[in-house]
Formats: structure tokens, sequence, C-alpha cells
């Protein structure tokens, strides 16, 4: 839960900066935590669905992959395919959004 705080709190501060550069956070921390969450998709298994079930997850994993930072896209699509070869129905009700 520790990477999807990271990650809601970047998009915060996001918000908060607007188009100021100079205060706009470092979305490397984004990569970082999607990375780490998709090592632990990967490593789990069907664990993660601990993690994911109850979570904002998919609602943060869309707001990722709409991005302005390839880096953040990319590790956030890398997210999903690791998501739904181990916890597709936890994700179903979302596959409308990310697959329109």
């Amino acid at each position: 839960s520790r990477c999807l705080s990271l990650i809601e709190q970047n998009f915060e501060q996001s918000a908060i900066a607007g188009d100021d550069l100079a205060e706009a956070p470092d979305k490397e921390f984004i990569v970082v935590a999607l990375d780490l969450l998709s090592s632990l998709a990967e490593g789990l298994d069907g664990a993660i669905e601990s993690l994911v079930e109850g979570s904002n997850m998919f609602q943060l994993l869309f707001l990722c992959m709409r991005d302005s930072n390839p880096d953040v896209r990319q590790s956030s699509f890398a997210l999903l395919g690791d998501l739904a070869k181990v916890c597709f129905p936890h994700m179903e009700e979302f596959v409308e959004d990310f697959l329109p």
C-alpha cells in the first residue's frame, strides 16, 4: 500500500503544482512504485490479490496510463499486463476503462 500512497501523493502534488515545473514532483517515484508492484505481482503470483482487492490500484493505474511521462506510461502498462496474468477477476470491471 506504500507504493499506492506514493503514486497517489505524486498525482496530488502534480495537480497542486499545475504548470509550475519547479514545483512539480519527480515522476521517477511513480515509475519505481509501479515497477515494484509489477515485480510483486510476478513474484507473489496470486497472493497479490490481497493488495489489489479493495484498493484504488486500478484507478491509479488508469491515471498513470494517461500521464505525459513516457516512463510512467510504460511501467503502468507493464503492471497492467502482470496483473492481468495473476488476478484478472479483480480488474474485469475496469477493462472497459482501459480498452474503450
